[in-house]
């Protein structure tokens, strides 16, 4: 299986993502790729502070669950608030 082939077949399928940031994720090119791809196509994204890190500019303007500062039920029920939200394309 071509891995990045399935990537991109994923993106191109999928009509919203969910990105979780950590330093990691935050720090990867591929993961950049695909967050680029999703705001080149003014696809939704869903952010998820995970863990403390600086998040990317361009995503600096989207709002996001934040997992670090607030209890566990307080951010899960923000990401489900946004995960409710009607997307218009």
């Amino acid at each position: 299986m071509d891995w990045i082939k399935e990537v991109e077949t994923a993106l191109v399928n999928c009509d919203a993502m969910v990105l979780v940031m950590t330093p990691s994720s935050c720090a990867s090119e591929n993961v950049t790729d695909e967050w680029h791809y999703y705001l080149e196509e003014k696809k939704p994204i869903f952010l998820i502070l995970l863990d403390p890190c600086q998040r990317p500019f361009r995503l600096r303007k989207l709002q996001y669950a934040n997992f670090v500062q607030k209890t566990f039920d307080d951010a899960f029920h923000d990401l489900l608030k946004g995960l409710q939200t009607p997307v218009t394309k």
